[in-house]
């Protein structure tokens, strides 16, 4: 998980990554290579959590829920 690149962070609880948005965001590409589940979570005690990501994994995920990829 990490927050936003346009939030200024890249400190303790706020890391920075784009994972959590692309394979919200391309859910389809995710199937097409086989993929069938993500799981999200903290990798390390000092990562970004629910808590500390601005909203973004339930806005992303909300927007995921009103459109789902169709599984082959």
């Amino acid at each position: 998980m990490g927050v936003p690149s346009s939030t200024p962070g890249a400190h303790l609880g706020h890391y920075r990554d784009n994972r959590e948005e692309y394979f919200l965001k391309h859910p389809s590409e995710l199937t097409a290579a086989g993929g069938l589940a993500v799981v999200f979570g903290a990798g390390d005690s000092n990562q970004t959590l629910l808590t500390s990501d601005g909203g973004q994994f339930q806005a992303l995920s909300s927007a995921y829920s009103s459109a789902p990829a169709p599984l082959p």
